[in-house]
């Protein structure tokens, strides 16, 4: 009697022999978790992610997740940052629910890092962690890093942290920003640094730039225009620097009736950069009014 086997196409043969291999290679990568050599755990925070598309959601639950969550948890920045740059692909995989809250401790811990290039660096993963776990994942206390950012004692952090803002409000919309963002930034208006300010005007500008018109006219405006009136130089003429990109957006009738009388005003400032930069700002939207409807 002749048995007839069941046909397996190749093609299934070939995606059960690379989750094999792939499962093989996570039994052998897990130790490394625990290296005593810092460069092989923050070399494997890199790539180890990167199997669980082959391996498939209940296999990269069951095996690849508890070594990730592992360097998640490690000592050194390096290597928890590494682990948090490339969640992309585990994200795509086990979804959310999973990796959201044992991410909050570690943004949380990067974002106060010593290193300022670790904390930069973490920012600039932010949008990309805002796209894929969403609006839910940004409880207040992300929200209040996301805010602390403007504050930090270098420039470069500060400036990335008004970016920051520019680009959660992208990807969140302009109520999501109103709602969440834009009351902190109003109160930093009355904040005593002057950094903190200025942050603030750069950071505003910058979001206006994104917003839908009406949001950007009524909510964020006032609050620039209100800064130009700020004891320090520095912040009155970031106000004509920025007004310049946001008054486009705000429409000619907020041009002529709210942004021009307090260009006007700085026209006259004692101060000298005041007014270069405020001539500058007033040349450029002139022609706009004359060539753009604003």
């Amino acid at each position: 009697m002749t048995v007839v086997r069941p046909k397996i196409s190749k093609k299934k043969n070939n995606v059960q022999m690379r989750i094999t291999v792939a499962e093989r290679l996570v039994k052998r990568v897990t130790p490394m978790t625990d290296d005593d050599n810092e460069n092989v755990r923050s070399a494997l925070a890199m790539i180890a992610t990167e199997l669980a598309p082959i391996l498939g959601k209940e296999p990269t639950i069951t095996h690849l997740l508890p070594p990730v969550l592992l360097l998640l948890r490690d000592e050194k920045s390096e290597v928890r940052l590494n682990i948090i740059s490339s969640l992309g692909a585990l994200n795509k995989v086990v979804g959310v629910d999973l990796l959201s809250q044992s991410l909050r401790h570690p943004i949380q811990d990067l974002a106060k890092d010593g290193k300022w290039r670790i904390r930069l660096a973490i920012i600039q993963n932010i949008p990309l962690l805002a796209k894929q776990l969403g609006k839910d994942f940004f409880n207040e206390e992300l929200k209040s890093l996301c805010m602390n950012w403007l504050g930090d004692d270098i420039s470069t952090i500060r400036q990335a942290g008004a970016t920051n803002l520019k680009e959660l409000t992208e990807i969140f919309g302009s109520e999501w920003a109103i709602v969440y963002l834009i009351p902190s930034l109003s109160d930093l208006r009355k904040n005593q640094s002057y950094l903190r300010r200025l942050t603030a005007v750069q950071a505003l500008c910058l979001m206006g730039e994104v917003m839908q018109p009406d949001f950007a006219r009524i909510e964020v405006l006032p609050i620039i225009l209100e800064m130009a009136y700020d004891v320090v130089p520095n912040i009155r003429f970031n106000v004509s620097k920025g007004l310049q990109k946001v008054a486009p957006v705000c429409g000619k009738v907020a041009y002529s009736a709210q942004i021009r009388p307090i260009l006007r005003m700085l026209l006259d400032d004692t101060d000298r950069d005041v007014r270069f930069y405020t001539r500058k700002c007033m040349e450029v939207l002139d022609e706009y009014e004359g060539h753009v409807a604003l």
